[in-house]
């Protein structure tokens, strides 16, 4: 299978890689591109059925290009997602554009991700974070690929800000987010409440149940601020155009929640408030207790995805090796975990094949030709 075998691959150059770190940069360097290369290449060959917006919006974005100027094709946008509307504009001045679109939309999806997981080796296995996002993201990137951009650039916008001081370049990578889907607007202003009030445990209990109460009414409260902006007159119809989707969620929350209880197993709380990744924990508790909002609509469900993004952070947590705890216990941890994402990958991907991916379908034939002339 395609899909295993670029796992493996981008795997075991990722561990490579990070054991070649202090021994020699270059071959740190050559390592990492092909770790994170290779399954954007995957992304980039897969034929246009493959996922579920490729069709929906990849392809028209790039036919309207060719009929446009720049300028034009910013203008007809409805909303402000112009950094990534910018890619598509530039691509498809290349041979194959459809290729080179895919390919650098998940090149932006992995790029930041690995960054991010480097910069916490201490904290977090890089191998293994990469791992738990070819489990639970991979395959779903196919799709909801400018929120995933945008996710992808928060998480390293927060390891900068949070963990290296590197405010301005924060401040930069968020915006630019903003610019890749406009609901990241949305998830920043929740993150920055999480980061003022990571220590208040009552305050962001409360937060949780407030998200949980509006997301029961966010039918009327977009149909009301809607008399104040076009925006969220689009977001509502899009809204009352969704079929509810709880089947799913219902089995994904149940495995969520295994995979909490587990690495809490583990990793107590006194641990987790000294870790660094505390913040990473929260947001990630928070995408799961909104993952309940199924209940009510899967539209705004698509919010909770972005949380899942910090918890294949979490998620790696237990292989730390400051973690005391005894031998038997860590090795049931992390098999657990590691079981339970697999686990994960195989129902929704391969049995129900949610993500419309499964069996994976090579295209540009052409292409690959045209490079080996």
């Amino acid at each position: 299978m395609i899909y295993l075998l670029i796992f493996s691959l981008s795997l075991i150059s990722s561990a490579l890689a990070i054991n070649c770190y202090k021994k020699n940069k270059i071959i740190f360097l050559v390592f990492s591109c092909i770790a994170i290369l290779l399954p954007s290449i995957l992304a980039g060959l897969r034929d246009k059925s493959i996922g579920i917006d490729v069709e929906w919006y990849i392809i028209p974005s790039l036919n309207q290009a060719t009929k446009m100027s720049y300028y034009d094709f910013m203008a007809s946008l409805s909303t402000p997602e112009y950094f990534f509307y910018t890619l598509i504009y530039l691509v498809h001045f290349l041979p194959n554009p459809l290729f080179w679109a895919l390919f650098f939309v998940e090149l932006l999806i992995v790029t930041p991700l690995y960054i991010s997981a480097f910069m916490n080796r201490k904290n977090v296995h890089p191998t293994f974070v990469m791992f738990a996002f070819f489990m639970l993201i991979y395959n779903f990137s196919f799709s909801l690929m400018r929120q995933f951009i945008a996710a992808s650039f928060i998480v390293l916008a927060i390891s900068l800000f949070y963990y290296r001081k590197e405010k301005v370049l924060a401040l930069i990578l968020l915006i630019c987010s903003i610019f890749f889907h406009s609901s990241s607007v949305f998830i920043i202003l929740i993150t920055v409440l999480f980061y003022l009030f990571r220590r208040s445990s009552v305050f962001l209990f409360f937060l949780s149940v407030l998200m949980l109460i509006s997301i029961a009414n966010i039918g009327s409260i977009l149909l009301l601020l809607s008399n104040f902006s076009n925006v969220f007159l689009r977001y509502y119809n899009s809204f009352m155009n969704r079929e509810n989707e709880s089947s799913f969620f219902t089995v994904e929350i149940a495995i969520f929640i295994f995979l909490i209880l587990i690495y809490r197993f583990l990793c107590n709380r006194s641990y987790l408030k000294t870790n660094k990744m505390y913040l990473f924990h929260l947001l990630f508790l928070f995408g799961v207790f909104l993952s309940f909002g199924s209940i009510f609509s899967s539209y705004v469900i698509r919010f909770s995805y972005y949380f899942r993004f910090f918890g294949i952070f979490t998620l790696s947590l237990p292989l730390n090796k400051n973690i005391k705890a005894t031998g038997d216990k860590k090795i049931f941890c992390r098999c657990g975990i590691i079981l339970l994402l697999v686990i994960y990958w195989v129902y929704f991907v391969v049995y129900k094949n949610f993500y419309n991916t499964f069996p994976y379908q090579l295209s540009c034939y052409w292409f690959v030709f045209s490079l080996i002339k």
